[in-house]
């Protein structure tokens, strides 16, 4: 009896460990920070390291808006590799205009208010100014 109860819980622990995961990401990307960055990324299949992607928002909150706030989307690809000393954030923004965008920085985990500052080189310009925040 004990060992069919201790082999279901296991198996429920397994199951519960393979579901797919999300993370919700925010930040701001720019010179001036003018760009709002909203994505939803789910967890993809990977080896040593956690893969996720999914749709990208980015909204205009500059100043220089005419007709309200231009907006772009397209697909965010993230990359978390963990080694013993730190992790490191491999992003890339795909822009439905065809722009594109990679960062990598530090990452010190997933759990709410987890920070990554640095630059990122786009096709267009190198070393824009991008913070993500895991929510």
């Amino acid at each position: 009896m004990f060992a069919g109860i201790f082999f279901a819980l296991v198996l429920l622990v397994h199951a519960a460990s393979a579901q797919v995961q999300s993370l919700r990401l925010t930040g701001t990307a720019g010179y001036l920070s003018e760009w709002e960055l909203n994505a939803e990324v789910t967890r993809e299949p990977s080896g040593a390291s956690e893969q996720f992607s999914g749709p990208l928002r980015m909204k205009h909150v500059g100043l220089c808006t005419v007709n309200g706030p231009e907006e772009k989307s397209g697909k965010l690809t993230v990359q978390i590799t963990r080694s013993a000393a730190s992790s490191r954030l491999q992003a890339s923004l795909l822009l439905d205009d065809g722009a594109r965008c990679d960062y990598t920085g530090q990452w010190s985990g997933r759990s709410a208010g987890t920070k990554s500052t640095g630059t990122m080189d786009c096709s267009n310009a190198k070393g824009i100014p991008l913070t993500l925040s895991a929510e």
